[in-house]
């Protein structure tokens, strides 16, 4: 099971800072059903599903979603993908909006990179079937793994074509009447929350309070939009951490546990196992 070190907003790693792109690629197990967790960041994100079925969910939509589909995930987009236990694989082109901007703003800007960057369109984002938008994504791909001379130019051209592909589809769906996703605020600050929470006990009501909803809006409302439980969110992201420690530190098991915000050594483990089918012990040893 692959979980990132972070679970919301997730902060990926640029090569350079002249060149604002990464490449990572994730065969996800087939015991779990999430596939990508719940997250947001502030790059704009290709996403080339290489194998598998699945449903992607963005905000509140949900659109299933195929091998060889190409999806454009604006920056700031709370989304997740589920899927059955079944093999899934895909390939993340995950770039900062400067790589492709205009340096002032001009029609280019203005017309077309700002609309698809901000998404003001009533389309979906998953793009399947075509071609072009395959091709050039085994370009961009490929380009990265072999980072010939000039493979930068190749990569940008290559997402500007994406692009100008993706408006062909889009450009009669734009509308100007963008509204402010509240909801999407909202679930955001509840997982800053929950993070900032890790090491100790969360108590709902105080939680509910924080928010200024009732017990049970708060709790459904999470449930909603995650398709979790606030605690199972919570333990999730809690394993993902200690996950992280156990890679990265010379910490014991037992310490770990508790700077993760799990109460006792045996409900950790429990959790641990429950996530990623053996125990936190026979997890390092494995690395």
């Amino acid at each position: 099971m692959h979980i990132y070190p972070t679970l919301l907003e997730e902060h990926g790693k640029h090569e350079t800072l002249n060149f604002p792109l990464r490449v990572h690629s994730v065969d996800s197990s087939a015991e779990t059903e999430e596939k990508i967790y719940c997250h947001w960041h502030s790059e704009i994100e290709l996403l080339y599903i290489r194998k598998g079925n699945a449903v992607l969910q963005i905000k509140e939509q949900q659109y299933p979603i195929h091998t060889g589909d190409v999806i454009l995930i604006s920056p700031g987009s709370v989304h997740m993908v589920n899927g059955d236990h079944s093999p899934f694989s895909f390939t993340a082109v995950v770039f900062l909006p400067e790589l492709i901007h205009s340096f002032t703003d001009d029609r280019i800007e203005a017309q077309y990179i700002s609309p698809m960057i901000n998404w003001q369109f009533n389309h979906s984002p998953v793009f399947s079937n075509n071609r072009v938008i395959q091709s050039c994504m085994q370009q961009i791909i490929q380009a990265e793994q072999i980072r010939g001379d000039g493979y930068e130019l190749t990569v940008k051209i290559r997402i500007l074509e994406i692009l100008q592909e993706i408006y062909q589809y889009i450009k009669d769906f734009r509308t100007d009447d963008i509204t402010v996703d509240e909801r999407s605020r909202l679930l955001k600050a509840m997982v800053v929350y929950l993070h900032e929470h890790e090491n100790m006990a969360v108590h709902l009501e105080e939680m509910a309070e924080t928010f200024h909803l009732s017990k049970g809006h708060l709790c459904r409302f999470f449930r909603d939009l995650t398709k979790m439980t606030i605690i199972e969110y919570l333990n999730y992201y809690r394993i993902s951490r200690s996950i992280y420690k156990l890679k990265h530190t010379d910490l014991s098991i037992s310490e770990i546990a508790q700077q993760t915000g799990f109460p006792n050594i045996s409900y950790f483990n429990r959790t641990f196992r429950k996530y990623m089918h053996q125990s936190p012990g026979q997890f390092r040893k494995n690395i």
